[in-house]
């Protein structure tokens, strides 16, 4: 038997076709992603709440694998990515342009609520 260890939305689990073992005795805590930010963002960007807001509970694990996929095994720019997703769930269509994290991050988020 071959063991390996991965995160639940590790892209290899797709890649490598792994069957994850269920933890049906609860034995590990459940992993919930939350956003973290300067408690001042939300007074400079009022509609990041907004837009925040629209991506709860809209990324499955399934979802997460595969974009991790194209991320790690192809190459593809995480902005991308992420873009692609946004489009696909959201309906939003969004330019990429290259910036700094955060100022990717707050246009990215205020593009969303509008």
């Amino acid at each position: 038997m071959q063991v390996a260890d991965l995160y639940a939305t590790d892209a290899d689990i797709e890649y490598y076709k792994m069957p994850a073992l269920i933890d049906d005795k609860g034995y590990f805590p459940e992993y919930k992603a939350l956003f973290v930010y300067r408690s001042d963002l939300l007074t400079r960007f009022p509609d990041l709440r907004e837009a925040l807001h629209a991506l709860e509970s809209r990324i499955s694990a399934e979802d997460m694998i595969a974009m991790n996929g194209r991320a790690k095994l192809h190459d593809v720019p995480e902005e991308e990515v992420v873009v692609d997703f946004i489009g696909r769930t959201l309906g939003k269509q969004m330019a990429l342009v290259r910036e700094n994290h955060m100022d990717k991050l707050v246009r990215v988020w205020i593009t969303l609520a509008s």
